[in-house]
């Protein structure tokens, strides 16, 4: 029988392996381009979130970096500021401390001054007294010679009625507490502890008196005052030089502060005077006297025992005599007295000029301190000025690249989708020829 026909040598299994049919295989380019397309896209996509998270990371740790760089130099500008205002205030302490110093000693030194110019007064004084005493207890003497009518030189004058002790000029008047008489009271004194008000007061006690400047200090009892059933006191306030009465005021006894034994001996005085009243260190009057409003110079009459003195009958005025040596002495020490208040001034005008020169000193400090410190903080804000300037050239040069760099993985996307569908409009070639026929077999 004839042999049949071959098959194709292609067959079906030669058309499987030739890849099938155009238009699927064009499908399926199409399809993988079209994936690799949306996968780029994709990728280009997540990276440019990531570079936008980058950023606004990076532009949030820059505003909390300059945020926390304002805060510190906030704080510190406060602290420079609180530092100054407390040395300001430091120094206008210092500057009052040292001014109520300085009047406190001036006026310490001014009130020494007058005590001692009135000391060195009443000294001068109470000389010229007795020197124009003795001049007028001798010129009668030389009278009566005169006019006796000449008698005998030899003759001695006839003998003096002896004066009261208490009562005559040379008698010592001294009281017991003289050198504690108007001298301020001890700071450290507590009442009830040191002294008492509405004591038991008799003559010759020292005791405490509130005197008009507010201040209070000692004084010396030397006789009663006032009504005789009335609790009241004379009491001595100021002494001289040598220790006599000078002035007096009358005090209620229950506002006269009498210290305790115990105190007095904290003085060095004893608890009872030195000498008992009635003698001559302790004044004593025999009659009370009124009561007195304020300090008042005080009289000698009926005082230390004696009897008011009589007015004495009027002399021949003396012939003003020549400065005694005393007088020099008194006059050369109210001159040097004069001299050391001058120098005293002299000292705290210089003392005050150079506590003035020193505030000024410290206030130019200040102000330099402050200037320079201005200055620092421009320069500091300067400084970050120019860093934010700088990260925002940055940033603008790291959105100018980003940018540039999407555009051109657009341009390629497109370049690509581009070539996909020239691709695709060209008729693709045929993949294999058809096979020529079986030849019939040789006879």
């Amino acid at each position: 029988p004839p042999a049949k026909p071959a098959a194709p040598a292609g067959g079906l299994f030669g058309r499987i392996g030739s890849g099938g049919s155009p238009q699927a295989n064009n499908a399926a380019e199409e399809r993988r381009k079209q994936q690799e397309e949306a996968a780029a896209r994709r990728q280009a996509e997540l990276e440019e979130r990531k570079r936008q998270q980058a950023e606004a990371a990076a532009e949030r740790k820059r505003q909390q970096e300059e945020a926390a760089a304002k805060r510190k130099a906030e704080l510190e500008e406060r602290k420079r500021q609180q530092a100054e205002a407390a040395a300001a205030r430091q120094a206008e302490q210092e500057r009052r401390r040292a001014e109520a110093e300085a009047q406190r000693k001036a006026a310490e030194e001014e009130r020494k001054r007058r005590q001692e110019e009135q000391a060195a007064a009443r000294l001068a004084a109470q000389q010229a007294r007795q020197g124009s005493a003795g001049r007028q207890g001798s010129a009668p003497g030389l009278l009566g010679r005169v006019g006796s009518g000449g008698a005998p030189a030899s003759q001695p004058p006839p003998p003096a009625k002896p004066a009261a002790p208490v009562a005559g000029r040379g008698a010592s008047r001294r009281v017991a507490y003289a050198d504690r008489i108007d001298t301020p009271v001890p700071p450290q004194w507590q009442p009830g502890v040191d002294f008492s008000s509405g004591a038991s007061i008799s003559v010759g006690d020292l005791v405490a008196v509130r005197r008009s400047d507010g201040s209070t200090r000692f004084a010396q009892v030397i006789g009663r005052a006032g009504l005789p059933w009335q609790n009241a006191w004379e009491v001595c306030v100021t002494v001289g030089a040598d220790g006599e009465p000078q002035a007096s005021r009358t005090e209620d006894g229950a506002t006269l502060l009498k210290p305790t034994p115990q105190a007095l001996q904290g003085l060095g005085v004893g608890g009872q005077p030195a000498q008992r009243a009635g003698s001559m260190g302790v004044p004593e009057r025999k009659e009370p006297v009124p009561m007195q409003t304020g300090t008042q110079r005080i009289s000698f009459a009926g005082l230390f025992g004696g009897k008011p003195a009589t007015t004495p009958p009027a002399a021949a005025p003396p012939a003003p005599a020549a400065p005694s040596a005393a007088q020099d002495a008194a006059a050369a020490r109210a001159a040097a007295l004069r001299e050391a208040q001058a120098a005293k001034q002299r000292e705290l005008e210089e003392r005050r000029k150079a506590a003035e020169e020193a505030r000024a000193a410290k206030q130019a400090e200040f102000e330099a301190r402050k200037r320079q410190q201005e200055q620092e903080k421009a320069e500091r804000a300067a400084a970050l000025e120019a860093k934010r300037r700088e990260q925002e050239e940055q940033r603008a040069r790291a959105a100018a690249e980003a940018e540039a760099k999407r555009r051109a993985q657009q341009e390629e996307q497109e370049r690509k989708r581009a070539e996909a569908a020239a691709a695709r409009a060209t008729p693709p070639p045929s993949l294999r020829q058809p096979s020529a026929a079986p030849q019939p077999p040789a006879a």
